[in-house]
């Protein structure tokens, strides 16, 4: 956009805020400025940020994004503490800088999104109780592990009937070692849960019971029994679930899908895998052909979407290949989608297979262990994805 028209932008933003009379505004505001770009431009930029923000009491639906805009000092900071009026909130800046968010009068609020560098505390009472809201996501990386960790449950305790929460934390984000405990959290409404990275990201789960959660996505480090005895005490009918990082061990991932009898869609990635995972996850064959009551005895027995990535084996590959070669005949035998397997190898080479004739690509299945890039995946995952965690605007 040439600069004149740029400067346009101004004449437009103070005429329509004029018009609109006091009245409750919706707005999508998205503005990102280069090493090109003048002073001016960010001047100009920096205008209508701050004269935005002091329509705060106005806003109704926002989306409000801005990146690369070097502020002056004397930018005021980003204080949203009055916002009576807000239904949805999405705001999303990388500017370095302290930022104070205020609910307490935001008793409308449905969808709440916010993300960004900057440091984030929640000012005035802990929350209002959030009794419309159904969506929150938090991407936290300028936060102190334990602020995240705190404003993350104040959110969840005060949102009565969120069915969605959605954080994403600093990788290096820990918490102190004096870190306040907090009491569990019993939440019926909650669907759809989906944590990455930080130790608060363990902390969450480790303080909340879910038995309504259908779809859960986490990533985070080892965690030592948290995921398992998330899922043993909350005891979900969940249908989809991702397990990305090094989270949990063999032996919990086993002790997990067995208390997931419901369980449609599974991805296991960036782990460790070894030939009896496979063997566990195998229906047998003999027995089904005797005994139809013997597949519900098996573990994940309607499991029909499998996404395999970045798993570092534990015993030889060919051991793993071959392991992985009977699991796949054997769900065949119960599950249609598993009659036809995609391998995604990297450089944009993709193999479809055949169940019947998967003998004949233990080559290729080797190589979506030995590729760092590569992938198995039965089913349509993708769209499983999409179903589960749905953009926002959906």
């Amino acid at each position: 956009m040439g600069r004149d028209k740029r400067g346009m932008l101004v004449d437009i933003l103070d005429t329509w805020l004029s018009r609109t009379n006091g009245s409750p505004i919706s707005y999508m505001f998205l503005c990102s400025l280069g090493e090109k770009d003048d002073v001016e431009d960010h001047r100009r930029a920096e205008y209508m940020i701050k004269t935005l923000l002091s329509q705060q009491y106005r806003w109704k639906d926002v989306n409000f994004a801005w990146f690369n805009v070097n502020c002056s000092d004397e930018f005021p900071g980003l204080h949203m503490t009055n916002m009576p009026m807000v239904t949805s909130l999405f705001f999303y800046v990388n500017l370095k800088t302290h930022a104070a968010i205020s609910l307490a009068q935001s008793s409308r609020l449905k969808s709440l999104d916010v993300r960004g560098s900057f440091d984030l505390s929640i000012v005035g009472e802990p929350l209002c109780m959030l009794n419309r809201c159904d969506f929150v996501f938090l991407s936290a990386f300028g936060f102190t592990g334990d602020r995240a960790l705190r404003i993350s449950l104040d959110v969840l305790k005060n949102a009565p009937f969120l069915t969605r929460f959605e954080a994403y934390f600093s990788p290096n984000l820990a918490l102190s070692s004096r870190h306040d405990p907090h009491p569990r959290l019993l939440l019926r409404s909650l669907r759809t849960l989906k944590l990455e990275h930080g130790e608060a990201a363990a902390a969450i789960v480790d303080n909340v019971t879910l038995p309504s959660l259908e779809a859960f996505y986490y990533g985070s480090r080892v965690t030592e029994g948290i995921v398992f005895n998330f899922f043993q005490r909350s005891r979900p009918s969940l249908t989809f679930l991702a397990i990305c990082g090094p989270c949990v061990g063999e032996d919990e991932i086993f002790g997990i899908l067995r208390l997931l009898p419901c369980l449609k869609a599974l991805r296991y990635s960036f782990s460790v895998v070894s030939k009896r995972f496979f063997s566990e996850l195998a229906v047998g064959i003999a027995e089904i052909e005797e005994n139809a009551l013997s597949v519900e005895q098996a573990i994940c027995p309607k499991l029909e979407i499998l996404r395999l990535q970045n798993l570092l084996p534990l015993d030889s590959i060919n051991e793993c290949v071959e392991a992985l070669i009977t699991m796949m005949r054997s769900r065949a035998r119960i599950q249609k989608s598993f009659e036809n397997i995609r391998l995604e190898l990297g450089n944009a080479n993709s193999v479809e297979i055949n169940v019947s004739d998967i003998g004949n690509y233990t080559e290729a299945l080797a190589q979506c262990f030995e590729d760092r890039k590569g992938y198995l995946v039965v089913g349509d995952y993708e769209n499983a994805f999409r179903k589960s965690f749905p953009p926002k605007s959906d």
